[in-house]
């Protein structure tokens, strides 16, 4: 555990401090730590950090980052289905001890959806940012896209759509949102 997290800290320290020597000011935000919440559960994904460093790996990621980030710095935690229960509760969970801590600033939504499969539906959507919104984390919508199974005029026409009620919902919570 202990080499681990100092492997962990040194990784973290080298890439926050030569990312800001290189390009100095210009990068704003990071993801700090990317899809740890299991799929279709509260917990975490089992993995090499879990088994070697603990469940608290993403704790101790954050409290490095922040030590050796930028004062200014955003640090971000991103995952995809956030919508989805149990893993909305599982990734609150989380974010509940990173807010907690200090160490965290926003929450990256990774929206991956289709055309084809209406879920999740914007209320969906709209409930899941705003538990993290309450948490007094910004979002940024990291990731966007929504699938298509043909490519089909009928097709394009419902993607519109869900785009467009999308970008309307974003708009509503801009004052929350600090990126698409």
């Amino acid at each position: 555990r202990e080499v681990m997290l100092a492997r962990m800290e040194n990784y973290i320290k080298l890439v926050l401090e030569e990312t800001e020597r290189l390009y100095p000011g210009l990068i704003v935000s990071w993801d700090v730590v990317n899809e740890a919440v299991a799929d279709g559960s509260t917990g975490l994904r089992k993995c090499t950090w879990t088994q070697v460093v603990g469940e608290d790996y993403v704790e101790k990621a954050f409290e490095f980052a922040r030590k050796y980030a930028r004062k200014d710095m955003i640090l971000c935690y991103n995952d995809y289905s956030t919508p989805y229960e149990p893993k909305l509760t599982g990734i609150c969970n989380l974010l509940d001890k990173l807010v907690e801590d200090g160490n965290i600033d926003c929450y990256g939504f990774q929206a991956h959806y289709q055309v084809q499969n209406t879920s999740p539906s914007e209320r969906d959507i709209e409930r899941a940012m705003k538990r993290i919104i309450d948490k007094g984390l910004k979002l940024r919508i990291s990731e966007l896209d929504i699938e298509i199974s043909q490519n089909v005029k009928q097709s394009h026409d419902y993607q519109a759509v869900r785009y467009e009620n999308l970008l309307k919902l974003f708009v509503k919570y801009s004052d929350d949102i600090l990126a698409v």
